[in-house]
């Protein structure tokens, strides 16, 4: 059973702004580990964005919509790259804005997606392969409890 992101009223807010600004990405991390097996405790936002094209100059526009310190900041020609981490205030929330992921590349895990859709506003998560594809390449102790989640979910 699939269930909603819940995405707080600031979130919500980043979301739609992602949306409105036409931005390709998927809600990664914890929330989609949670999106699948609802008892995950998660307290931010992760989203892929890719990187390509115009795409990561509009994250920036949807970012500095929320956030101030990223109103009007353009990016350096060279900046759009795999390996950014860009934390977004949100208020009484966090999100963080990811060009690329462990184990899952984002034109693939693009096509792959799951679309909900949470008040009204389409919200794309990362697919249950490309999660656990993500959670394996991790090293860490809450990869691994993630993957014990999603592998022991029921349907």
């Amino acid at each position: 059973m699939l269930n909603a992101i819940n995405l707080s009223d600031e979130e919500y807010e980043f979301v739609r702004a992602l949306n409105e600004e036409g931005v390709r990405f998927l809600v990664v991390g914890g929330r989609a580990v949670r999106f699948y097996c609802p008892e995950r405790i998660t307290e931010d936002l992760d989203v892929l964005v890719g990187y390509e094209g115009e795409n990561l100059a509009a994250a920036m526009d949807a970012m500095g919509r929320v956030d101030p310190k990223y109103f009007r900041r353009k990016l350096a020609p060279d900046a759009a790259r795999p390996g950014i981490q860009a934390p977004v205030s949100t208020g009484r929330g966090h999100a963080d804005v990811l060009t690329s992921i462990a184990g899952v590349d984002f034109q693939r895990a693009w096509d792959a997606r799951c679309t909900v859709t949470e008040r009204g506003l389409p919200v794309h998560v990362l697919s249950l392969v490309d999660l656990t594809a993500n959670k394996e390449a991790q090293a860490d102790e809450k990869a691994r409890a993630d993957l014990k989640l999603l592998k022991n979910r029921g349907d």
